[in-house]
């Protein structure tokens, strides 16, 4: 089934639940795919055609070595805290809003932004001055960002 801006507000409200906790650690299963691990479960954002997030409770098989974009995450974002889940108007576009502590003992904010659209569908991580500091699929970027 296809993703359309009402379930992604529903999904979003759902995600909320998860406002106030840590990224624990992000892997990439498969290219098209990220996952974050929370304090209290799985965030999984699938980029192929039909793309979803979902939250699942135990997680899936791991390869044994990182893809890069996940390995770039875990560099700027593993053990942020989570400020807010935010959909932009009713689009197939949100955004998770981060808070982190860098190795130089200085707060970052950082939000990452997935759209969710089918075959154009992308996953990219912003800083405090909404500069793209990377993005899954290179090329390709929001409309509204």
């Amino acid at each position: 089934m296809p993703i359309d801006g009402l379930l992604l507000n529903k999904l979003i409200r759902e995600a909320k639940s998860f406002k106030g906790q840590k990224i624990r650690n992000i892997y990439q299963p498969v290219h098209d795919e990220v996952l974050l691990q929370l304090q209290n479960g799985f965030l999984l954002f699938v980029l192929k055609n039909p793309s979803y997030l979902i939250s699942l409770d135990t997680k899936p098989n791991m390869p044994d070595t990182p893809q890069n974009f996940s390995m770039f995450l875990r560099k700027r974002i593993k053990n942020a805290k989570i400020v807010k889940i935010e959909q932009l108007g009713l689009d197939r576009v949100g955004y998770i809003e981060l808070s982190v502590i860098d190795e130089t003992f200085d707060l970052r904010n950082y939000r990452l932004y997935f759209e969710l659209m089918g075959r154009n569908s992308n996953i990219l991580l912003v800083d405090e001055n909404n500069k793209i500091l990377d993005a899954l699929k290179k090329g390709i970027t929001l409309k509204g960002v």
